[in-house]
């Protein structure tokens, strides 16, 4: 068995091998009740880190690290707080290395490298496995799994000196900030017609993967059924976003548009649920019109590749009066946020696919 030492604290500077800013049992108390950040050290008799907690409940975060005796990152857990549970979402490794993503449905996806080899494997395993009770403050070594260690907890900092200084922070997902300004930043806002929708359920998706067994899912986020503007916000000749406007009510609020199942507890830091573009292309359609234009991919494609990188092109399936607005998207192939803006009364007002060239984050 080893001996640890409990410290509450700001965090660990693993550059400078110290303890940063200790804290009262109190001032921690206090810190887990409001639901911001500090951390819980784990110190062995040379005063150095076996092991950091990191929590923020704001942020629905739990990290556990693990140090090795060189005092160098040997494993890192990361957990999200959900309604009744933790969830583990990520498992990191350095000798050998190797990352172990989780999705709550139970879904792994492993990547581990050996010399200059990398392979990656996605299978399905027991939820069971990745899930936790919600701890308890100061239940931390038992989820820090410190199976073989008995602890004793340090007495608290006297004098007790606040410091500014933090040594991590908690993950901030993409937030999307001023959409608007991104329209109003534009060098030009180009009409790409009417989206219609007789379902109100929108896909967004690059056309090239049109009939090619995707089945890609609408957001959770409707719009009544009709038909709205789609509009594209151009800058250098790009189109940095393009939106359908549902309504000319004010946004009062942004969120990230959602497909079922999709969590934004589980987000990390800078990280967002969004669509994949392998053509330079995307488009917006209704999930009414996917039975009859899922096979429009190649030829839509091929129509968007001869109009200009502001221009758009429409297309429309004559059994449910629906049609499909297809647009270059930005800067080329990547993965792009959709974001819904709400009106005061909390009623969609437009759907903006994101294209990441003018971030205006509050």
């Amino acid at each position: 068995m080893i001996e640890l030492t409990v410290v509450y604290c700001e965090g660990w500077d693993y550059e400078g091998r110290r303890l940063v800013g200790p804290l009262p049992e109190a001032v921690a108390r206090e810190r887990d009740e409001a639901g911001e950040q500090y951390a819980v050290v784990f110190v062995g008799d040379d005063g150095q880190a076996a092991a950091v907690t990191e929590i923020c409940w704001q942020a629905n975060h739990l990290s556990v690290s693990h140090v090795d005796g060189s005092s160098e990152l040997s494993s890192q857990s990361v957990h999200r707080r959900l309604a009744d549970r933790m969830l583990t979402v990520r498992i990191q490794q350095w000798n050998p290395e190797s990352l172990a993503e989780f999705t709550g449905t139970g879904r792994r996806e492993l990547t581990t490298r050996a010399g200059q080899g990398t392979q990656v494997t996605i299978d399905q395993i027991d939820v069971d496995e990745i899930t936790w009770p919600i701890p308890a403050f100061g239940d931390w070594a038992r989820f820090a799994r410190l199976d073989d260690a008995t602890f004793t907890q340090a007495p608290d900092p006297s004098p007790y000196v606040p410091t500014e200084e933090r040594p991590w922070q908690a993950p901030k997902p993409l937030q999307p900030g001023d959409l608007a300004a991104m329209f109003r930043a534009a060098g030009e806002v180009v009409p790409a017609g009417v989206l219609r929708m007789p379902s109100g359920s929108l896909i967004v998706i690059d056309p090239g993967y049109l009939g090619l067994g995707h089945q890609p899912r609408p957001f959770t986020a409707t719009a009544p059924p009709g038909e709205y503007p789609v509009e594209l916000a151009v800058v250098d000749g790009r189109t940095a976003g393009a939106r359908v406007i549902v309504s000319h009510e004010p946004v009062a609020t942004w969120e990230l548009a959602l497909r079922e199942g999709q969590d934004p507890r589980q987000l990390g830091n800078k990280e967002f649920y969004g669509f994949g573009v392998d053509s330079g292309q995307a488009c917006f359609l209704d999930a009414a019109a996917m039975p009859g234009l899922d096979e429009a991919g190649d030829d839509l494609v091929d129509d968007l590749t001869d109009t200009p990188e502001d221009g758009s092109v429409s297309l429309d399936d004559p059994r449910t009066g629906a049609n499909l607005v297809a647009f270059w998207s930005g800067p080329g192939d990547g993965a792009y946020p959709v974001w819904v803006g709400r009106t005061e009364s909390g009623q969609a007002a437009c759907f903006v696919a994101d294209f990441l060239m003018i971030r205006q984050e509050d």
